[in-house]
């Protein structure tokens, strides 16, 4: 027999759960004041909502990481998540110009990202921590590593 994970979780008042379960995948749509987001469930996972609970059961081992998902994805549409970005050196800064990072590397060498508009940019201390704030977490953190790979290129 396989293992069969059962869980409920309890649903805040203020967001709101659709979901649609298909032959070998499940839609998840999570509402809340700060956005909607959407996820496809590539599992075989049943979904259903009582009042204030949605009721989760699953047929294999991702079971904790969907269970963290569902979770993340309340936390994601009910408060805004902000990442502080510090850049140190001489010749190093940050600017903002028309929804591009110019990441100033050294002193001769420049980074030009193309931000997302849906995040809120901030610059402080003389270009040098740049602030960004968002609700949702997985495209933030995204970009947060993206522009902490970026590196001064070997000449």
């Amino acid at each position: 027999m396989k293992n069969q994970s059962i869980c409920y979780i309890r649903i805040p008042k203020f967001i709101n759960i659709q979901y649609k379960n298909l032959n070998y995948s499940s839609i998840l749509w999570v509402t809340g004041p700060l956005g909607t987001i959407s996820y496809k469930f590539n599992s075989f996972l049943i979904l259903k909502k009582n009042t204030n609970k949605l009721f989760i059961k699953l047929n294999n081992s991702n079971f904790t990481f969907i269970y963290k998902k569902i979770i993340t994805f309340f936390k994601n549409v009910s408060r805004i998540t902000k990442k502080l970005l510090q850049i140190n050196g001489v010749g190093y800064k940050f600017l903002l110009n028309n929804y591009n990072l110019i990441i100033s590397i050294g002193l001769s060498h420049q980074y030009v990202l193309k931000l997302n508009k849906k995040f809120i940019y901030y610059l402080f201390k003389k270009f040098s921590i740049l602030k960004i704030s968002g609700f949702n977490y997985f495209e933030l953190m995204s970009l947060y590593h993206k522009i902490r790979l970026i590196k001064k290129p070997d000449v």
